[in-house]
């Protein structure tokens, strides 16, 4: 039951985005065992009548997790089958189980990790400190998983002789179908390039202001004036909105008109 409590915690504490497992490889693979077993494709609860577990316990959901991280085995419907790499782990020869645990382990986020930390000695203490840094896995997960990658890594035969061996982590990496992902940077959004025709800003130099052109709104047609004999008639006409040759224009009409 305190095992079973110390999973949930570390599964709600570490982000889904990390993808990493909760347990190691050889607990995970108990999942591809029973499915191999089984002969075919099966529901999470006949999963866990072969192991002998109950489908809702923390336990078993945890292991079923982490053999989909691990790639052992996938999901269609509500059925899992064990995969290619789940069965060469299960049931292959000594050859091939090595090499499917080495997918298995580098396929998931612990393989950019253990890239990093090639020909290095084991250090606990530095692995919880890198999976803080580069997966934003939380301080009260970091250890117990920095322990699971360990486990993981040693069942694999990546972590040798107290160190991560850096021929059979080379060798494995090659033997991906796709290298351990990236992450992935943030980049701004790029700037529209400024438009050099009328009427959009420009660019200017350091203390200018920019300055848009405004438009000119539609003119009204001029009407024809005419005078009444005896009438004066006194006009106060706005030519805000006219240029200096529509105003000549303007007045050159008005002393045109012909007097009654």
């Amino acid at each position: 039951m305190a095992e079973e409590q110390e999973q949930t915690a570390t599964r709600r504490r570490t982000p889904f985005s990390a993808r990493l497992p909760q347990v190691s490889l050889n607990d995970a693979a108990t999942i591809a065992q029973a499915l191999s077993d089984l002969a075919g494709p099966a529901t999470a609860p006949i999963i866990a009548q072969r192991l002998h577990a109950s489908p809702a316990s923390s336990s078993f959901n945890t292991r079923l997790a982490a053999a989909g991280y691990f790639g052992l085995v996938s999901k269609k419907g509500d059925k899992y089958e064990v995969t290619s790499t789940g069965l060469g782990l299960t049931a292959g020869d000594g050859a091939s189980k090595k090499a499917s645990a080495q997918v298995a382990v580098m396929t998931t986020n612990f393989g950019r990790l253990i890239q990093v930390l090639s020909g290095r000695s084991v250090n606990e203490e530095t692995i919880a400190a890198r999976l803080q840094t580069d997966l934003e896995v939380p301080a009260a997960a970091a250890q117990k998983l920095a322990g699971v990658l360990v486990a993981s890594a040693e069942q694999a035969g990546i972590l040798t002789d107290g160190r991560f061996n850096a021929a059979e982590i080379e060798a494995a990496v090659a033997s991906l179908p796709e290298p351990p992902g990236e992450a992935v940077l943030a980049r701004p959004t790029a700037r529209r390039p400024a438009d050099s025709a009328n009427g959009a800003r420009r660019r200017q130099s350091s203390g200018e202001v920019r300055v848009k052109e405004a438009q000119t709104s539609p003119k009204p047609p001029l009407a024809p004036l005419s005078s009444t004999s005896g009438l004066t008639l006194n006009v106060e006409l706005n030519v805000n909105h006219l240029s200096v040759d529509e105003i000549v224009l303007l007045i050159e009409k008005l002393k045109a008109q012909p007097e009654n």
